[in-house]
C-alpha cells in the first residue's frame, strides 16, 4: 500500500507544488500498483479491487481528506463561478489601465453587474446564477439561433439532441462573432497585462537586451549550424536533407528575432517622452512576435535547448488576482472548445476521401448514399471534389488549427496550474491585431483561420441541396408516370414516392449536420487529464529511449484534447528533450468501423516521409524511432480502444505501442472478451477516474453520459424555455 510521510501540514497550498506533489504520489502509487498487478496469489478481480483501494487512499492523501481545498485551488469544472467580489475587482483593475477611455469613466460608479463589461460577459458566454456569473451558456455549445435543434426538454441529455436545419450564413456569423467575442474580450486583458510588462523591461531593457544576445550568441549560432550541416542521422540522403531544412528554419527564426530585438540602439533616453514611446511600441512588438511563434520557440528549446522563455519570464508582471486568473480561463476554454469543433470539421472536409463514392468505408456519409448521389448526378461529386482540391492545395488550415490548439491549451494549462505566468502574455497577444475593440456591439468580420473549411462546408450544403432539387425532378417525373396509370385504372395515387424522397434527402442532410456541427465533444475535468498524464508518464518512463519520438494518437472530437493536456504535461515532467508529434488526430472510429488501413486514417504529415522513403533500410530506421501512444476520454468495453490499436499496429511506422484512458470501467464483465487481463489492469491502474456511464433504460438508450444532463436541465432555464416560447 502506498506510505506517505509527510502531514497535512507539510503539503503545498499552491498549484504548481500540488501538481509536482500529485506526480510524485502517482510514482510512488505506479510502482505499488505493478506490484499489484504482478502478485500471482490474487484473482484478477482481487487485483482490481487491491488498485481501486490505493486509488482512493491516493485520492485522499492528496487532497488532504478535504476536498474542498483543492477545490478551491482547482476551480476549474463545468460550474465555474465569478462572484460579485470577483467582478468588482476585474472592473476597477481594467479601469486603471482604461481610464482614458469615456465608455469606461461613464460607466464605473453604476453597480456591477450592470456594467457594460460585465453585461458583454453574461451575452456572451455565461448567466446570473444565485448571485454569481456562471460559465458555459448556449453559445458555448453551438446553439446558435441559426440551428434547429429538436425540441429541448429538460430531462434529456444534450447528446441526445439532433439539428434538422441550418441558415449557412447565420451560422458562419455566429461562428465569427463568437470567436471574434473571445478575442475581444481577452484584448481588454491584454493592455493590463502589457501595460505592467512592458515598463518592467523597458526599465530594464538593457540587462533584457544583454539576456536575449547571451542566449542566442553568435558562437552558439554558429555551432549550432555546423551541427546542422554535418547531419546525418539517416541512411536516406534526401531524408538528412529534410531534416537539416527543418532545423535550419528554427535558425532563420532565431536570427529574424534577434533583428528585431537589437533594432533600437541603445542607450534611449527614459526621460524624454518620445524614447519611451519608441520603447514600449519596440517591446510590444517584441512581445507580439514570441507570442505569434511560440510553438516554434517550443521547438527551438526542445531541439536546440535554447529556452527564451526563461528570460521574458523574469520581467513578467506575475502578480495576478484569482479573479482574473478565472476569466481568462474561461476565454481560453472558449477559444479551446471552438477551435476543437473546427479542426474536427476541418480534418474531415479536408480529407481527399470525403465526399468520394469509391472511399471503401464510411466518413460521415455512407458509401451507398454517396453511390446513389453519384448515380443520381455525377456532377454534384465532381464539382465538390473540384472545389475541395482547390481549398485543400490554398490553404494549410488543417495544421495551423493543430498549432493554435496546441498553443492554446498549453496556455490553459500554464495558467491553469500556475506553471508559467509569460503564458498570460502570449495567450493575451494570440490575437487578431484588426478586431475592433469590445463594446455593445459583435464584430462579424471573418477570422481567415476559418473562413476555408467554412467555405468548402457551404459547398457541401450547396451540393446537398441541389441533390434534393434532382430527387425533386425524379420524384415529379415518376409520380407523373404513376398518376397517367392511375387515371387509366380509376385508383388513387399512392404517397409512396414522396416518402422515399424525403427519406433518402433528409438521411444524408442528418448524418451532414450531426457529425459535423457537433453539439458537445466528450470531455473531461482538466486535472483527470493531467493526472492520466502523469500516470502515463511513471508507467512509461522506464522504458522510455532517450531519442525516440512520442507519437501521440487522439480520435476526434473529444480525445484530441486530452493528449494536447498530456503533450504538455509529459513535456514539463520530462525536463530534458523530448519530441512529441502532435498531429495524429484520427477520424472518428464510429465513422471508420470497417477501416483496415492505418494511413487513411489519420491527419499525418508524416505520410509524405512514409511514401517518399519507404525502403527497407528507412523503414527500419524510422520504426526504431517512433512510439505510438493512444489516448481514449472514457471506455467500458475496450471496443474502440482494440480498433485503433490493431489499425495503428498494421502500420510499419512504429516499433511500440502503448494505450491510456481517462476513465475506465471495473466491471470486468464489460470488458470485450479479446482484451487480456494485464491489458485491462494496465488500463485501470493508470486512469484517473472510474468510467462515467451508467444504464437508462427508460429512456431507452444503452447508455447516457449524467453530466450532460445535469447541464442541459441548468440550461433549459436560461435557453430552452426561451426558444420554446418563441417556436
Amino acid at each position: 500500500m502506498i506510505q506517505i510521510s509527510c502531514s497535512k501540514e507539510d503539503l503545498p497550498v499552491d498549484e504548481k507544488s500540488l501538481f509536482n506533489v500529485w506526480f510524485v504520489f502517482s510514482h510512488i502509487a505506479n510502482n505499488n500498483w505493478n506490484s499489484t498487478i504482478e502478485n500471482q496469489s490474487l484473482s484478477t478481480q482481487e487485483k482490481v479491487d487491491e488498485i481501486m483501494a490505493e486509488k482512493i487512499k491516493l485520492l485522499k492523501e492528496i487532497i488532504w481528506l478535504d476536498e474542498r481545498k483543492l477545490l478551491e485551488m482547482f476551480y476549474h469544472d463545468w460550474w465555474i463561478k465569478l462572484t460579485m467580489e470577483d467582478i468588482e475587482e476585474i472592473i476597477w483593475s481594467l479601469f486603471l489601465v482604461w481610464e482614458d477611455i469615456e465608455w469606461w469613466k461613464k460607466k464605473i460608479d453604476i453597480p456591477a453587474e450592470e456594467h457594460p463589461f460585465i453585461q458583454a460577459l453574461v451575452d456572451d458566454f455565461c448567466y446570473f446564477w444565485w448571485n454569481s456569473l456562471n460559465f458555459r451558456n448556449n453559445k458555448y455549445y453551438f446553439l446558435f439561433d441559426s440551428l434547429n435543434i429538436w425540441e429541448v426538454q429538460k430531462n434529456t441529455s444534450i447528446n441526445d439532441y439532433e439539428i434538422t436545419d441550418i441558415n449557412f450564413e447565420d451560422f458562419k456569423k455566429e461562428i465569427y462573432k463568437n470567436y471574434n467575442r473571445i478575442d475581444q474580450h481577452l484584448k481588454m486583458f491584454l493592455d493590463f497585462f502589457s501595460w505592467w510588462t512592458n515598463y518592467n523591461i523597458m526599465e530594464n531593457y538593457k540587462d533584457f537586451n544583454h539576456e536575449i544576445n547571451q542566449l542566442f550568441s553568435a558562437k552558439k549560432l554558429k555551432l549550432i549550424k555546423e551541427a546542422i550541416n554535418k547531419t546525418n542521422s539517416s541512411p536516406d540522403k534526401k531524408f538528412n536533407e529534410r531534416t537539416k531544412e527543418d532545423l535550419t528554419k528554427l535558425v532563420l527564426l532565431i536570427e529574424e528575432f534577434l533583428k528585431m530585438v537589437n533594432k533600437i540602439k541603445l542607450p534611449l533616453d527614459l526621460e524624454n517622452p518620445y524614447h519611451r514611446q519608441l520603447y514600449l511600441q519596440h517591446i510590444d512588438d517584441i512581445v507580439k512576435f514570441i507570442a505569434y511563434n511560440s510553438v516554434w520557440f517550443n521547438n527551438i528549446k526542445n531541439i536546440l535547448k535554447l529556452d527564451i522563455d526563461e528570460v521574458f519570464r523574469k520581467y513578467v508582471y506575475s502578480d495576478i488576482s484569482n479573479s482574473f486568473k478565472k476569466v481568462i480561463l474561461w476565454m481560453l476554454d472558449a477559444k479551446i472548445n471552438i477551435l476543437a469543433f473546427m479542426q474536427n470539421m476541418t480534418q474531415i472536409l479536408f480529407n481527399k476521401n470525403f465526399f468520394n463514392p469509391d472511399f471503401d468505408w464510411n466518413l460521415v456519409l455512407r458509401k451507398d448514399q454517396l453511390e446513389y448521389i453519384k448515380k443520381i448526378n455525377p456532377d454534384l461529386i465532381k464539382d465538390f471534389k473540384q472545389f475541395q482540391e482547390k481549398i485543400i492545395n490554398e490553404n494549410t488550415t488543417n495544421r495551423d488549427l493543430a498549432i493554435e490548439l496546441d498553443a492554446n491549451i498549453g496556455y490553459f494549462m500554464d495558467i491553469l496550474i500556475w506553471d508559467k505566468p509569460e503564458s498570460y502574455i502570449y495567450a493575451t497577444a494570440w490575437l487578431n491585431p484588426n478586431l475592433k475593440e469590445i463594446d455593445r456591439w459583435y464584430d462579424e468580420s471573418s477570422v481567415e483561420l476559418f473562413s476555408p473549411s467554412l467555405d468548402l462546408f457551404w459547398k457541401l450544403l450547396e451540393q446537398i441541396e441541389k441533390y434534393s432539387n434532382k430527387l425533386d425532378e425524379k420524384w415529379l417525373i415518376s409520380h407523373e408516370k404513376e398518376k397517367r396509370k392511375a387515371i387509366k385504372k380509376n385508383k388513387e395515387l399512392p404517397p409512396l414516392f414522396e416518402k422515399w424522397k424525403n427519406v433518402a434527402y433528409k438521411d444524408v442532410k442528418r448524418n451532414t449536420l450531426k457529425k459535423l456541427i457537433r453539439l458537445h465533444r466528450e470531455e473531461n475535468h482538466p486535472i483527470v487529464m493531467i493526472n492520466t498524464a502523469q500516470n502515463a508518464y511513471n508507467h512509461l518512463h522506464n522504458n522510455w529511449l532517450k531519442d525516440e519520438s512520442l507519437h501521440l494518437l487522439s480520435v476526434n472530437y473529444g480525445w484530441s484534447i486530452v493528449w494536447y493536456f498530456a503533450k504538455h504535461t509529459f513535456e514539463r515532467l520530462h525536463g530534458k528533450n523530448i519530441l512529441i508529434n502532435l498531429w495524429n488526430i484520427v477520424y472518428s472510429i464510429y465513422d471508420l468501423k470497417n477501416a483496415s488501413d492505418f494511413l487513411k486514417i489519420v491527419d499525418y504529415p508524416f505520410l509524405e516521409y512514409m511514401e517518399e522513403f519507404s525502403s527497407e533500410e528507412m523503414k527500419k530506421f524510422l520504426s526504431h524511432l517512433n512510439h505510438a501512444i493512444i489516448f481514449d476520454d472514457n471506455t467500458c468495453s475496450w471496443r474502440t480502444l482494440n480498433d485503433l490499436s490493431n489499425l495503428t499496429k498494421q502500420s510499419w511506422f512504429y516499433w511500440k505501442l502503448d494505450i491510456f484512458a481517462c476513465r475506465v470501467s471495473q466491471r470486468l464483465e464489460w470488458y470485450d472478451a479479446s482484451v487480456s487481463d494485464n491489458t485491462i489492469l494496465n488500463l485501470i491502474k493508470n486512469a484517473s477516474l472510474e468510467a462515467k456511464k451508467t444504464r437508462i433504460w427508460q429512456v431507452k438508450r444503452n447508455y447516457k453520459e449524467l453530466v450532460w444532463t445535469i447541464i442541459w436541465r441548468s440550461m433549459y432555464y436560461s435557453w430552452g424555455k426561451y426558444r420554446k416560447k418563441e417556436d
